[in-house]
């Protein structure tokens, strides 16, 4: 009953601050501080734990006709996630050229549920379904998991070559 409750308060902060990310609660920290531990690759040097995040949108992310002025007010909009949020239990290193990344996917529902989630939410600040989709269809923009070709499936990465989150691979 406990975990029902739990489930049913869940609510999560979304920033933008160049991208836009879902900020975990001190449960989904600790989780992912745990499975950070268990990293035992040397090369792998740990984010701290204030910058473990899920980016929902990448920051190059930006629908056709709309200023960076006006999309960053509308970003800052963005309402809260209503939602619980599920980690598969594996540690995932993904290499890049010179980068390496260690990443801990979100579970199959919680996917669906910030797919949903982004996309209500960029309806609520003004988008509709074409510039959405359009946003989709960016290289580098919305990290959905629906269509034909998904960008990129919802992660928090754990750790990478230096430490820094901005030379993550994904």
């Amino acid at each position: 009953m406990e975990n029902w409750k739990r489930f049913l308060t869940e609510s999560y902060d979304v920033k933008s601050t160049g991208i836009v990310k879902l900020v975990p609660d001190e449960s989904l920290r600790r989780q992912a501080l745990d499975l950070q531990e268990s990293i035992k690759d040397p090369e792998a040097t740990p984010l701290q734990s204030d910058r473990l995040h899920i980016t929902l949108l990448h920051q190059k992310a930006r629908p056709e006709g709309v200023s960076g002025g006006k999309w960053k007010k509308m970003l800052k909009n963005l309402p809260k996630f209503e939602g619980s949020i599920g980690l598969e239990n594996e540690v995932v290193t993904i290499p890049s050229g010179d980068r390496k990344s260690w990443l801990i996917y979100v579970d199959n529902p919680t996917q669906a549920a910030l797919d949903e989630y982004i996309i209500n939410a960029l309806r609520g600040v003004g988008l509709d379904d074409p510039a959405i989709n359009a946003l989709r269809e960016k290289e580098a923009g919305f990290l959905g998991t629906r269509g034909d070709s998904p960008t990129r499936k919802y992660h928090i990465s754990l750790a990478n070559l230096t430490g820094n989150p901005g030379d993550s691979v994904a």
